[in-house]
């Protein structure tokens, strides 16, 4: 593995059974795509709040980050997350104390569009993602390099929860999770 690779771990089921990611599951580097413009409008859920976004990342080790020096692009991406006033303003809290950091991950269905739906864990806060073909732009509260994003399928369309996920420039398409199914993806 890389050193631009997400470091899959192998997917469980909650809370305790552990399954093993075939070896044919590999992350594939994509670094140039985000360098290419991931934020660019060709790449971005124009429907996703996250979407006015793009000009409020910049680079925290290798997961695109927002600038929380800048108080309107700080505003921008707390508005974007998919909590509650309370959740918002105590991440927004911990982000001004840096204590915590906000992100950018990107998710897509990379089968069929059929209704699948993810919660996205970071941080001891999760956001419930409808997955489509075209990739979505989500926000994320994270702790630093190194810490642990949980992908969990919510909702089967049909056929398994088919989700790809985007963290630091780093692509890959997960196995087909279950409902209840977590896979932990750590931030680069």
């Amino acid at each position: 593995m890389s050193d631009h690779e997400p470091a899959l771990l192998p997917p469980q089921l909650e809370p305790q059974r552990r399954l093993a990611i075939p070896s044919g599951i590999v992350a594939i580097g994509l670094a140039a795509a985000i360098a290419a413009g991931v934020f660019g409008s060709a790449h971005l859920n124009s429907s996703s709040p996250a979407h006015d976004t793009a000009s409020a990342v910049t680079a925290r080790g290798s997961i695109a980050s927002i600038d929380a020096a800048n108080s309107a692009e700080l505003t921008r991406a707390i508005e974007a997350l998919r909590f509650n006033a309370e959740a918002k303003r105590a991440i927004r809290e911990e982000v001004m104390a840096g204590r915590l950091h906000l992100g950018v991950v990107t998710v897509w269905d990379w089968k069929d569009e059929d209704g699948d739906e993810v919660t996205i864990t970071s941080a001891g806060f999760s956001q419930a993602v409808p997955l489509w073909n075209k990739p979505t732009t989500v926000i994320i509260p994270y702790r630093g390099t190194g810490a642990m994003i949980a992908i969990t399928g919510l909702k089967d369309g049909e056929g398994g929860i088919t989700a790809g996920i985007s963290v630091g420039g780093q692509s890959t398409n997960l196995q087909p999770l279950y409902i209840g199914e977590t896979v932990q993806v750590a931030i680069p």
